[in-house]
């Protein structure tokens, strides 16, 4: 299934039930032995920074960094952002991330995830990004 065509596989998508929608997403990504856990570290190996880096620009506890990492800890929305940011991954890389561990993806209609888009493109520290959330009187990361 995941040789098909993007707009072939959209083409079922739109014709099948909820429940084939979502089992095909599944067999998918399991084909692709997708995990949260194997995700990051090709992130990590592709952008060439360590966990221990992650964890130190992503103002998130050693420990708990490690945890994530090795599938014993689940990470909320904001962590996997957090761990996004501060490993420098794209868009894509970060929203593939978030679906992996189960949270919504970002989405630009709502202010907070726009400046979130934004700062992934820009490649901005998690600090600056609380600061630009904190001004706009919005929920730090």
């Amino acid at each position: 299934m995941q040789n098909k065509p993007t707009d072939e596989l959209l083409k079922i998508l739109e014709n099948c039930s909820m429940e084939t929608a979502i089992s095909l997403g599944i067999q998918m990504d399991d084909a692709e032995g997708l995990t949260f856990c194997n995700y990051l570290a090709a992130c990590q190996n592709h952008h060439g920074i360590e966990l221990a880096e992650i964890a130190q620009s992503a103002q998130i506890h050693r420990t708990y960094i490690y945890q994530i990492a090795d599938g014993r800890r689940n990470p909320g929305r904001d962590k996997v952002i957090a761990i996004s940011l501060a490993g420098g991954f794209s868009l894509d890389e970060t929203q593939r991330l978030l679906k992996l561990s189960g949270n919504g993806s970002l989405y630009p209609k709502t202010s907070r995830d726009a400046i979130l888009i934004k700062a992934l493109y820009q490649h901005l520290s998690v600090m600056d990004v609380n600061l630009i959330l904190e001004k706009q009187a919005l929920r730090s990361l």
